[in-house]
């Protein structure tokens, strides 16, 4: 991606880069959209056995969400992403797991006990996946660099989960048909934020470290 494709750090230039993005890897990501939810879709049909439904959603899904995380940032990168890609959690499958775990356990707990830490918790770690996939960090690492990199950004994080409610429901007044879109274009939104946050990071090093003294 060229330093002129670095989305600015913002709401609307994330959704603007993740729309831009949609519309050139659109087909490939509605088909990995669709794998995505027909894997999800199968602790439904493990009504009978609790225990199976979770080791699933642990093992299986787990590695195949954070997969899907690093097609939509290299797409939002345009980068050309391949069906591969969506299995690339399973290179690092514990830490990947590990990383999956301790963050769902942190939000959920978060909700559990109170709505706005839950909130908080969401916005804290919302990079955390991108870093274990992207820089391959290992889960605990990526979870403070995650806090760390939020710093000073966790309103827009706020703002673009509440810009997401009408998307999504638009998506579901086209027929439905338009949720899958609407998710599609969420996804590119947040990994273009990601991108944004590391990159404006990168300047601030660069400018401290070239400063004499």
């Amino acid at each position: 991606m060229s330093m002129n494709d670095v989305p600015e750090i913002g709401v609307g230039a994330a959704y603007k880069h993740g729309w831009r993005h949609l519309g050139r890897h659109f087909w490939f990501l509605l088909g990995i959209t669709l794998v995505l939810c027909l894997v999800g879709s199968v602790p439904g049909a493990m009504q009978e056995s609790a225990v199976l439904a979770v080791a699933y959603q642990v093992l299986v899904i787990g590695p195949i969400t954070y997969g899907g995380y690093f097609v939509f940032l290299k797409a939002a990168r345009d980068e050309s992403p391949g069906f591969t890609d969506l299995f690339e959690g399973f290179r690092d499958y514990w830490n990947v797991v590990l990383a999956s775990c301790v963050v769902g356990l942190i939000i959920g707990i978060g909700f559990i006990f109170l709505i706005v830490p839950g909130v908080i918790f969401t916005c804290k770690l919302v990079f955390a996946p991108y870093l274990v996939m992207d820089r391959k960090m290992r889960a605990f690492d990526a979870i403070n660099e995650s806090w760390r990199l939020t710093d000073g950004h966790a309103w827009t994080v706020f703002l673009m989960l509440l810009l997401a409610i009408p998307i999504v429901m638009a998506g579901v007044i086209a027929l439905g048909v338009g949720v899958i879109v609407s998710v599609m274009w969420i996804a590119l939104a947040f990994a273009a934020f990601y991108l944004a946050v590391c990159a404006s990071g990168e300047e601030e090093t660069a400018a401290r470290l070239s400063t004499p003294g």
